[in-house]
């Protein structure tokens, strides 16, 4: 006996965002349908929300690249920063030279910092560096995009969805537009 397998559906693009109120502008922007719990998407782009953590982003991700292929990969949400002379809501990248947007440099942490000043990088969030493992198995590593708006310098507090609708929104457009030109 034989296993059949599905052919893999092949996308222009995979986004991968934490949280669901990080996601929201995005899914509307873009004009996604939800296709099941966490996961939306239109003919070219899947954008899935994993929840917090490199745990999570694993979990999530890993079994999409069983059913779909992705020319291109994004990881799109709020970051720490250390450095207060970069305003918050400030766009940066962390993969990519691009033109008008700081490309900083960034750790992975497996719970929030309270105290920034430890960091040896500008950023610090907690699910890039899942994201950037599982997909660099998957993507070339050229196609992988990390896209952090700057939403605290380490003060520990929990935003509230209006913020983190506000610091994302004006980004959106930019960010698309870099990955897929």
């Amino acid at each position: 006996e034989y296993a059949t397998i599905a052919p893999m559906k092949s996308m222009k693009l995979l986004i991968h965002i934490a949280l669901p109120i990080e996601a929201k502008a995005m899914r509307k922007y873009l004009n996604l349908s939800q296709i099941s719990p966490n996961i939306y998407a239109n003919k070219d782009i899947l954008l899935v929300v994993s929840g917090i953590g490199a745990d999570n982003t694993k979990r999530t991700l890993e079994p999409l690249f069983d059913a779909y292929s992705f020319e291109r990969a994004l990881n799109f949400g709020m970051a720490g920063c250390k450095d207060e002379a970069f305003a918050i809501g400030t766009l940066s990248c962390a993969t990519h030279v691009l033109d008008k947007i700081p490309k900083m440099n960034l750790t992975c942490v497996a719970q929030p910092m309270e105290d920034l000043r430890e960091l040896s990088t500008t950023l610090v969030d907690m699910e890039s560096c899942a994201f950037r493992d599982v997909c660099t198995l998957h993507v070339k590593s050229e196609n992988i995009y990390i896209f952090k708006v700057i939403s605290d310098y380490g003060a520990g507090e929990i935003p509230t969805k209006s913020f983190v609708q506000d610091l994302l929104f004006p980004h959106i457009k930019t960010v698309i537009s870099h990955v897929l030109s």
